[in-house]
């Protein structure tokens, strides 16, 4: 978005590098040259007539920044089965656990806040959002997203976002762009992402639980502590929450639930080691530029 305020100022809000590059897969750490070029792609258009020194942009106020890395895992599963599991076991300082959104595809600390909060992070799947629309348009430039091969490598992305609004940019006095470098960048991510919490414990994916629906789960749970369900429904429904309960964990809930000591559940409950890595940029670099250039 760019506004003209009184005839002196300009503002711009968005992503530098999605408007420079057509998306924003990868980009800089260098925030003056992404706002030189920005300027100089609007003065072949809004801006003509528009002359912005450099000693300018560097004075720019920053309102918001926000800092970015992406990991790679295996496939899609694994990147919603690993967002869950983030929502159900780490948390963040003074703020607790993460929202989970519906789509289970996000997970966010701060965000239910709205603007009063100074930073906030959030963890989501980049496959889906890479080829969503907004009002009617594809947030990234068409030829990208047409790749079958492109979309297979965004798949597998997970993209951990902190974004930081203007109280917490004062508070670290790095309000101005002259004040941002990838060094500043580096620092921020580590001072942020070390505060969300995940316990002591290594995390551990309950597959068939992550992956059942939150009522089945509940059912599960209730037959575990003892309740009997038969006697809480209808012959119908507690048949439906038989067959539910018995495909996603594989346990009869017309039985007794194990006592205390003897718990055979365990044998029933499937876990999977998530391969996280830090995505590699080099991977598809060529490969953008291509799509890019034909």
């Amino acid at each position: 978005m760019l506004r003209c305020i009184d005839g002196y100022e300009l503002e711009l809000y968005g992503s530098p590098t999605k408007f420079l590059h057509g998306h924003n897969l990868f980009g800089s750490s260098d925030l003056f040259a992404l706002l030189k070029a920005t300027i100089q792609r609007l003065q072949l258009g809004p801006l003509a007539d528009v002359r912005v020194s450099d000693v300018a942009i560097s004075e720019a106020k920053i309102q918001r920044i926000d800092v970015n890395e992406m990991f790679t895992l295996r496939n899609l599963e694994d990147v919603k089965l690993y967002i869950k599991a983030a929502a159900s076991r780490a948390s963040l300082s003074h703020r607790g656990k993460g929202a989970l959104a519906e789509d289970g595809c996000t997970v966010s600390w701060g965000m239910h806040r709205g603007n009063r909060s100074a930073w906030k992070i959030k963890i989501y799947a980049k496959g889906p959002e890479f080829v969503v629309k907004r009002k009617g348009k594809l947030s990234q430039a068409a030829p990208l997203v047409r790749s079958e091969l492109l979309k297979a490598w965004v798949d597998r992305q997970i993209r951990v976002e902190i974004e930081v609004h203007g109280r917490e940019l004062d508070k670290l006095g790095i309000r101005s762009v002259d004040a941002w470098d990838a060094a500043t960048a580096a620092k921020l991510w580590d001072a942020k992402a070390s505060k969300l919490f995940w316990g002591d414990e290594p995390m551990e994916i309950e597959e068939n639980k992550l992956e059942a629906p939150g009522r089945v789960t509940a059912l599960y749970d209730s037959w575990l502590a003892g309740r009997d369900l038969a006697a809480h429904a209808s012959r119908r429904s507690f048949f439906r929450w038989r067959s539910e309960v018995k495909k996603h964990y594989g346990v009869d809930i017309a039985l007794p639930a194990p006592e205390s000591g003897m718990d055979n559940v365990k044998a029933f409950t499937f876990r999977r080691v998530l391969q996280v890595e830090r995505a590699d940029q080099a991977e598809i670099e060529p490969l953008v530029r291509r799509l890019l250039a034909a």
